[in-house]
């Protein structure tokens, strides 16, 4: 097995993995493969973007650093409609942001008057998220360690102690010893957006709940029925919503759906024009 056959088999986490689909060099992931093995688990990897921002996150599976740093935008296609959809006074929302790299790419596109509300439970990964957003100079993202969900409360919630990007709101409990349970604030996308005083409208949102997606979206019901954002959504472990007038789209090999209004025909004629994007039949 040749060394780039190895780190691919490593770092496969159910995804197919074509470097020159993704367009990167045998070479190149070959010596972020080398600094990856070579870096302490507790350190941070810096990845920098195409569009010139960073990205940090831990270097230890699961932590959302590794896929960022080794694919860079092709860690998640949906991330180019970013870019293609948003308009510079847009908002966009960011439900369980992780490492922030739909938070950082969509902040750099609203430097006008639009921002980003970046919500994730993990204070972990918000510490880190903020640093990142200080290190971009970002001044238009707002950062909320909370749960969405379809009430404002309290919520029991697990934390995989080994994939700590892997969190979800409990409804059964969890029976790994190992794992984190902690009581966390919970709050809706409605409640924020009524709250917040948004300028612009909200043009997208990204939804990665860990198969808590139907409680998020209930919970932003009114904000999807006022504004028909663009939703992207993680549907590996959650349904594809059976949302009134959305239209499902998918690009290979992702595990994400792309929902577009049937109203919003200008982000359909984007993605009409964007070919790795096909409507589901």
């Amino acid at each position: 097995m040749s060394k780039i056959d190895w780190l691919t088999k490593r770092l496969n986490t159910g995804h197919k993995i074509d470097l020159d689909e993704m367009g990167i060099s045998p070479l190149t992931f070959l010596g972020r493969g080398i600094v990856v093995v070579l870096l302490p688990k507790r350190s941070l990897l810096t990845a920098k973007m195409n569009n010139g921002t960073l990205i940090r996150g831990r270097n230890r599976a699961g932590f959302g650093g590794r896929g960022v740093f080794m694919f860079r935008e092709a860690v998640e296609p949906e991330l180019a409609l970013l870019d293609l959809i948003l308009g510079p006074d847009d908002n966009f929302v960011d439900v369980g942001s992780c490492v922030g790299s739909y938070t950082i790419t969509a902040a750099n596109s609203l430097r006008g008057g639009g921002g980003v509300i970046a919500i994730d439970p993990n204070p972990d990964s918000m510490a880190i998220l903020k640093e990142t957003v200080a290190m971009n100079s970002l001044h238009n993202v707002m950062l909320v360690c909370a749960a969405v969900s379809d009430a404002v409360g309290f919520t029991q919630f697990s934390i995989e102690a080994e994939r700590p990007d892997t969190r979800h709101i409990e409804e059964t409990g969890s029976t790994i010893a190992a794992d984190l349970h902690r009581v966390v604030p919970t709050t809706t996308v409605d409640h924020i957006a009524r709250e917040v005083d948004l300028s612009g409208r909200i043009r997208m949102m990204k939804i990665d709940a860990e198969g808590a997606e139907d409680l998020v979206l209930k919970g932003s019901a009114k904000t999807i029925a006022k504004f028909q954002p663009v939703l992207i959504l993680e549907t590996v472990i959650a349904d594809i919503p059976a949302l009134p007038g959305y239209i499902p789209h998918k690009t290979t090999d992702s595990r994400n759906t792309v929902l577009v209004h049937e109203g919003d025909t200008e982000a359909l004629e984007k993605l009409k024009n964007e070919t790795a994007f096909t409507p589901l039949a």
